[in-house]
Order: C-alpha cells, then sequence, then structure tokens
C-alpha cells in the first residue's frame, strides 16, 4: 500500500504559507489566528508552491479521467480535481533512506535523558532511488534559509512530515507510566548537501597532484528532544505541534 501524492506544476501559484510578524498559518483554515497588514502597498510575505509532489487523499472525481483531490493539512474547500495522470503512487517508508530515518530518530528518542538535547542524525544516498525519496521528502517541507551549498527545509506541523515518516514519528512512549521523549516540532531543521571530498595525492616521479574523490551526498535531519510525562499525551495524540 502506498501514500498518493499530486503533482504540481511551477505555473500553479498556490499560497502555502503567510508569514507577519513572527506569526504564521499552515493551512487557509488557520490564518484567521494571523493578523496580516490591511494596507495595500504593505508587501504580505509569501511562500508558493514549487514544482513537485504534494501529499493528497484521492476522492472520486466528476468523470473518468478526473479524481478529486484533498490536499492534507489544508482546509477542504481548497480541494480542487486533477487528472488522473497528475496522480502518482509513492511507497510508505517500509524500507530504503526514510525508513532509515525514521528509525534513526526513534533511536534518539530514548530514556536516560532528563534534559533537552540538540541531535543531529545524518543519512548518506546512495543511488537514484534514494535521490528521489529524499526530494519527495524535502517537498514536505517549507524553506528556511539557502546557502550557497544547501538549503534548509523547517516543518509548520507535525502532520507534514507524517506521510513520509509515519503517524507517531516524532515521539516514543518509554514505559507503562507513559513517560515519553519527543520532537520539539519548531527546531526541526532538514537538508541535503554534498559531502566533502576525499582528498588523495598521486605519485608523479617529479611531482605530486590533487586528487578529489566524490563521497556523495547526505541527508541531514536535526531536531531538539524533549523529556515528557503522561501530561502531555493528549498533545502526543492529537496536537498539530509540539
Amino acid at each position: 500500500m502506498g501514500n498518493m501524492a499530486a503533482r504540481v506544476s511551477s505555473k500553479e501559484k498556490r499560497q502555502r504559507r503567510i508569514v507577519h510578524n513572527d506569526q504564521s498559518a499552515e493551512s487557509y483554515a488557520d490564518l484567521g489566528a494571523v493578523r496580516l497588514p490591511y494596507s495595500r502597498r504593505t508587501a504580505r510575505p509569501r511562500e508558493t508552491w514549487k514544482e513537485g509532489l504534494y501529499p493528497v487523499e484521492v476522492q472520486e472525481g466528476p468523470d473518468d479521467s478526473t479524481v478529486r483531490v484533498h490536499y492534507i493539512g489544508w482546509d477542504k474547500k481548497y480541494d480542487e480535481n486533477k487528472r488522473k495522470t497528475d496522480i502518482v503512487s509513492h511507497p510508505l517508508p517500509c524500507s530504503g533512506i526514510l525508513n532509515q530515518l525514521a528509525i534513526q530518530i526513534k533511536e534518539q528518542l530514548t530514556g536516560g535523558h532528563k534534559t533537552d538535547s540538540s541531535i543531529t542524525v545524518r543519512i548518506e544516498i546512495h543511488n537514484n532511488t534514494d535521490i528521489q525519496d529524499v526530494e519527495w521528502f524535502l517537498a514536505l517541507g517549507t524553506v528556511y534559509k539557502r546557502y550557497k551549498d544547501r538549503t534548509v527545509y523547517i516543518i509548520n506541523s507535525r502532520n507534514s512530515l507524517c506521510p513520509a515518516l509515519g503517524e507517531s514519528w516524532d515521539y516514543r512512549v518509554v514505559n507503562s507510566n507513559c513517560d515519553n521523549y519527543y520532537v520539539k516540532t519548531e527546531t526541526v531543521r532538514f537538508y541535503v548537501r554534498n559531502k566533502r571530498p576525499l582528498v588523495d595525492l598521486i605519485l608523479f616521479p617529479d611531482h605530486t597532484e590533487d586528487h578529489f574523490l566524490s563521497r556523495g551526498k547526505v541527508l541531514t535531519f536535526s531536531f531538539v528532544r524533549c523529556p515528557g510525562n503522561k501530561e502531555i499525551v493528549p498533545e502526543l495524540i492529537g496536537g498539530n505541534m509540539l
């Protein structure tokens, strides 16, 4: 069984997130909680959807060639019709690089740590399948900062990464008393960058020359781990942020 995702072209400029005065709306349904400027002269910072795949729920459409899609995390009034050819099935993280990431995050949510801790997980990207999975994974995030060698992504809701990492990707209950460890949502950062090349020296009779060996790419995922108890369980189950 797989997750469904819709292709979004670069021509579609549907607004994905609105930020103003450090307030953000992660979906159109949340815009009422964000005080936006009323003056038409005031620029409203915005980020538009880039070309790629976005997780959706698929329903029966008006005809045989069209389906109705709901963008996960968005208000249903923004559902739209899509051609069936725009819908693809993306495998759940039962294997591959996303499964490795999910497991390593869980491994870091472990007992013995009573204070908040900064955690960084790095996973090497080995083949084209990994690259495709990572590109789909990055599309679930929102651009935070762009550097020369990488683009850093954040999330505005725990649910953003559920299609790739599973429903309970960001917490782990460690005993029957519901003591737990969880990922603080606003601290999540992830990006892909090239690993530093391995420098080798080639020997010649009268000199040496540097030879740089590529070591591929790596997916880096960082967050702050926090300890919790049974009082936070309702948030673990139903909260958008932790």
